[in-house]
């Protein structure tokens, strides 16, 4: 069961049924049932002349499931609260004298539809008894009381404004308080925490109710989100707890938390966020969560409703959470079909959505291969998606979600990955994943070539990291028939391919080189062999050092004539003795 603040001009009720929301520029209250947002159920306004819708609550109870009461409390600018009957469509009666003209900026119903609560910005809280008399307090003095919440055992009272107040239903009596920095605008109750939020800050501020009346009991967690807070809502039930915030920057943050820490968190995002002026939330289930959102400058056109989990089967959060406008149309054709239908029919359509096929073949070198595939092949619009801020972590969530829900849109998203995500993304997947998501590519790659280029790193990656398992899956041959043959069909054409690639390159530059420009091949410089000419040369010289030295023997030498000369002389002695 979902709680939500009090203090804002729209709100769903408890069971997430109906959603009803203030239309500030035409001052009437419209009532939607989530399940269809054609048009809205109800439409109040207020006769009194000059008098504005400020705020509003919702009290729905149940009967087998069905629902068996519904109201709703507005308050108004003059101070007064109107009480309206959903099912009949009129106004029961309009609650006066608490507020003595001031305006009311918060009601909510207490354990039954005649427990109301409304609180004014003179800082009066008024309690309205059964008969339509109130029971006021001054809870602040000098500043208004910005919210107002209600356990769900109708016990405990709490006022938000720069102080948080808890009050004693049964006598209307402050038991303690709480200083905070900014005036809480947003409260809820979580089983017995409270959990309190500011629009001026990023802040939740988690209190406990089961502490007697002790007076500025220390907060027991404060939890930072990524923008100012908006709006609130809660589940509870027994170890799930659970807290969601719509922050300014448009997005939805969930978190798990237990009184003194926060267990896990995940965020959604709203896309073409920049046309959305109003968002809220509801939770459905300790998985489930419905969102609203809508352009208040056109609201009974604009506003959609959509319902998704947020959970995976073990309970983890699942990471990334994108909420697509252009999928609400099916969405609300599902859940009419699904009011009208009986399990025994459900189950059969499932069998019979799991059973349909469309049959088709697909042309190979091989021959022609028969294959089945779903009738709706993997969408891969990623325009939402930045690729930048993928993880394998975020990454394995979508493809396990995607082939859980068999969500096609879904699974596109995640194969648009870079290749070191597919790596991690594929080294992470559960094996019996990773063959399912095998499957459905190797169905894909034969259909939709033009994404070849991405299936096929999913398919490499997943065999390679895979194949011991995969070896261990019966008629795996059979299984991947439809893959090997493509394989084999686009080996064949790249080899082909790559021949005739050579053949036009062969051929390109013969018609290059036939009409290239004459080529000078006279070299520049020449090198002679001259061995003879020195040769010759080397005997000409030989010559003319020989008659150097003929030459040199004719002249005059005085110091040989003198040696001749005495030579003489001894001759002539050796003479005259004889």
């Amino acid at each position: 069961m979902s709680a939500s603040s009090s203090s804002t001009y729209y709100s769903f009720d408890k069971y997430s049924k109906y959603f009803a929301c203030v239309d500030q520029k035409t001052n009437q209250l419209l009532v939607w049932n989530t399940t269809n947002s054609s048009e809205p159920l109800r439409t109040y306004s207020d006769d009194r002349e000059s008098s504005k819708l400020t705020c509003l609550s919702i009290f729905t109870s149940t009967k087998a499931s069905s629902i068996q009461k519904g109201v709703i409390a507005i308050g108004t600018n003059y101070g007064d609260v109107l009480i309206y009957n959903i099912l009949s469509g009129k106004m029961e009666k309009r609650l006066t004298g608490a507020h003595a003209g001031c305006k009311v900026v918060g009601v909510v119903f207490g354990t039954t539809e005649k427990d109301i609560f409304s609180c004014d910005i003179d800082g009066r809280v008024a309690q309205w008894q059964h008969d339509g008399k109130p029971n006021t307090v001054q809870a602040e003095e000098g500043r208004d009381v910005a919210s107002i919440a209600v356990s769900d055992k109708g016990t405990v009272l709490v006022t938000g404004s720069t102080h948080v107040r808890f009050w004693d239903v049964s006598q209307m009596a402050s038991l303690r308080k709480h200083k905070l920095a900014k005036s809480q605008d947003s409260l809820t109750f979580l089983a017995s925490l409270v959990v309190s939020a500011s629009s001026q800050d990023q802040y939740l501020s988690v209190f406990d109710t089961d502490s007697g009346s002790a007076v500025n009991k220390k907060l027991l967690q404060t939890i930072k989100l990524s923008s100012n807070i908006q709006h609130l809502s809660s589940y509870s039930k027994e170890q799930h707890q659970y807290i969601a915030a719509v922050t300014d920057n448009k997005m939805v943050e969930i978190h798990k938390i237990t009184p003194s820490k926060v267990l896990d968190s995940t965020k959604v995002t709203i896309e073409n966020a920049q046309a959305v002026s109003l968002v809220s939330c509801s939770f459905v289930n300790q998985s489930e969560l419905i969102i609203v959102h809508a352009n208040k400058d056109n609201l009974k056109k604009s506003i959609k409703f959509e319902q998704f989990a947020f959970t995976n089967k073990d309970t983890s959060f699942i990471r990334y959470l994108p909420v697509n406008k252009q999928q609400q149309d099916e969405q609300s054709k599902e859940s009419k079909k699904s009011t009208t239908t009986t399990p025994q029919d459900n189950n059969n359509n499932n069998k019979k959505s799991n059973n349909t096929t469309t049959s088709n073949k697909i042309m190979t070198t091989m021959g022609d291969v028969p294959i089945e595939s779903p009738a709706q092949s993997v969408d891969r619009a990623t325009a939402v998606i930045d690729n930048k801020q993928k993880s394998s972590t975020t990454v394995v969530d979508l493809v396990v979600q995607g082939l859980t829900s068999s969500d096609m849109s879904l699974l596109g998203k995640a194969l648009a990955s870079r290749q070191e995500v597919i790596i991690n993304t594929v080294k992470a997947l559960p094996s019996p994943y990773a063959y399912n998501l095998l499957k459905k590519i190797s169905t894909d790659i034969a259909t939709e070539l033009k994404n070849s280029h991405i299936l096929l790193m999913w398919i490499s990656n997943i065999i390679k990291y895979h194949s011991a398992y995969l070896l261990t899956v019966p008629s795996l041959r059979q299984q991947l028939a439809v893959l090997n043959s493509v394989v084999e069909d686009k080996y064949k054409l790249h080899e082909s391919m790559t021949k005739l690639v050579g053949k036009f390159e062969l051929i390109e530059s013969q018609k290059n080189a036939s009409i290239a420009d004459t080529i000078d091949y006279n070299p520049t410089l020449v090198y002679e062999d001259n061995s003879d000419e020195e040769e010759s040369e080397d005997d000409d010289e030989d010559e003319d050092m020989q008659d150097d030295s003929d030459d040199s023997e004719a002249e005059f030498d005085p110091d040989q004539d003198s040696l001749d000369d005495d030579d003489d002389d001894i001759d002539d002695l050796l003479m005259e003795d004889d």
